[in-house]
């Protein structure tokens, strides 16, 4: 569901061998407000056999219950820097679980 306010800049469904996937989507907030003050919303999430394992969200929204994993602040305005801590996390899951 895309957010109020926002502009889809980038979606992606990539599969991560037969049990998981990865979600990525990134948007544009066309207007901040106090609660969202960043030009940028984002949700990354790892799911593995249906259950999201890892997750970097920026979203006001805490109605999903699941815990978010904490980005540093200087990330959410550079999508690149962003995307390489997330793979980065990414890459040490799969490296656990071998």
């Amino acid at each position: 569901m895309k957010p109020e306010n926002t502009e889809e800049l980038f979606s992606a469904h990539l599969k991560q061998g037969e049990q998981a996937f990865v979600q990525l989507k990134v948007w544009r907030v066309i207007e901040t407000t106090a609660e969202h003050d960043t030009h940028l919303r984002y949700r990354l999430a790892l799911i593995v056999g249906g259950v999201c394992v890892l997750q970097f969200n920026n979203a006001s929204d805490k109605k999903s219950g699941r815990d978010r994993l904490a980005t540093p602040a200087d990330s959410i305005h550079d999508i690149p820097k962003l995307l390489t801590e997330f793979w980065q996390r990414v890459d040490a899951y799969h490296g656990e679980k071998q």
